[in-house]
This record gives structure tokens, C-alpha cells and sequence, in this order.
């Protein structure tokens, strides 16, 4: 089901259609639909995402995949409609931003866990503990965990 969170922002989608047909009160009802999307992006699919992935529930690339998604279908039901470009734009900044941290996180995580292969390499060549720790960054007892 949490595949499914990008999908929350059709929710809005007819109601913004038929705003752009109106003549009276279009670019305020414009507004009003770009705000409201905003609080459903803010309050419930990125928070589900990011708790999904705490528990999880998904994988740290599940949820960046996620957060692309949601960017890409954001672009492409709504980026035309300049309304939504100035009630939004902080948004999409905050995406982008979160995209950035996932992909660090996961280039983090690599390395973690290249420093975790060495030092087992090392520490099944007898070199001891204390030194495998300092060289690699670990403390001993993740060493000995190993």
C-alpha cells in the first residue's frame, strides 16, 4: 500500500481541472487547491514515507524511489499551473532537499558497510581489535561483533 502514497496527489486533481475552467475566482480557488495539496504532501505522504522507512517497513532506497516519484508525478499533474509554482515552490525545494539527504544517506550506508568488509578481513588476519577499530572508524565492540 505505500507504493501507492505518490498516488495521493490525484486527490486534488478534478478540483484543480475544474478550477482552471472557471473565470471567477480561478486564480484564488487555484491557490486555495495548490495549499491544500501542500498540507497533504506535508502532513501525511512524506511523513508516512519517512515512517514507513524508520519501521521498516521499506527499504532507504524504497522510500527515496518514493520521494521521486511523488517529485515526478507532482511535475507533471501540476507544474503547468502557475498557481501552484508560487504556493508550491518551497515544497518541491524541501523534495529535492530530502532527495539529496536519502542518496547521501545511501552512499553513507555503502561505505559503511566496505569499511564493515575490511575490517573483517582484517580481523580474520589476526591483526588485533584495538588497531582494526582505529584504522576503520568502528569501536571495539562492533569489531568483535563482526
Amino acid at each position: 500500500m505505500i507504493i501507492l502514497l505518490p498516488l495521493y496527489l490525484l486527490k486534488l486533481r478534478r478540483e484543480v481541472e475544474n478550477a482552471k475552467r472557471r473565470k471567477r475566482q480561478k486564480e484564488a480557488t487555484l491557490r486555495q487547491n495548490a495549499r491544500r495539496l501542500k498540507k497533504l504532501i506535508d502532513n501525511s505522504i512524506l511523513p508516512a514515507i519517512t515512517e514507513n522507512e524508520k519501521v521498516d517497513n521499506i527499504s532507504h532506497s524504497d522510500a527515496f524511489e518514493l520521494i521521486r516519484l511523488l517529485s515526478r508525478l507532482y511535475d507533471y499533474l501540476y507544474g503547468n499551473v502557475d498557481e501552484f509554482k508560487e504556493e508550491v515552490e518551497l515544497l518541491l525545494s524541501d523534495i529535492i532537499e530530502l532527495e539529496y539527504d536519502f542518496e547521501f544517506a545511501e552512499e553513507r550506508a555503502k561505505h559503511r558497510e566496505e569499511k564493515r568488509d575490511i575490517a573483517r578481513i582484517m580481523k580474520d588476519y589476526g591483526i588485533p581489535i584495538e588497531k582494526i577499530a582505529k584504522n576503520v572508524g568502528f569501536s571495539v565492540s562492533e569489531i568483535e561483533n563482526l
